[in-house]
């Protein structure tokens, strides 16, 4: 969300009014890194991969979707640096959001 909004630096915008407007937005362009991520850590816990390289593997799928959403600026005119740290983002809420389905299974 904030790599979109970055564009609204030379306009006078109240931050939470761009927040809620680009919200809806940043939610749509994560959904597809998102659900790539969930189907991967499906399949592993479907084939029998055990907690920690689930939740390696799961990280590492979210790691790379999360590039889907820059794949469009290596094709700009003027395309923003390449930063490896980007992918944690997707990395860290998907190692999260496996332990966090694994956690729930095991508690009901």
């Amino acid at each position: 969300m904030l790599i979109m909004s970055d564009g609204l630096k030379g306009m006078s915008v109240i931050f939470g009014v761009g927040f809620l407007l680009f919200l809806p937005f940043a939610f749509i362009f994560g959904l597809g890194p998102a659900l790539i991520a969930a189907v991967a850590d499906l399949a592993l816990e479907r084939s029998g991969v055990m907690s920690v390289g689930r939740w390696f593997a799961t990280g590492v799928i979210g790691y790379l979707a999360t590039y889907l959403l820059a794949l469009n600026n290596y094709f700009a005119e003027h395309p923003l640096p390449f930063d490896y740290r980007m992918g944690l983002i997707g990395a860290v809420a998907a190692v999260a959001c496996s332990w966090l389905s694994e956690w729930s299974k095991n508690t009901a």
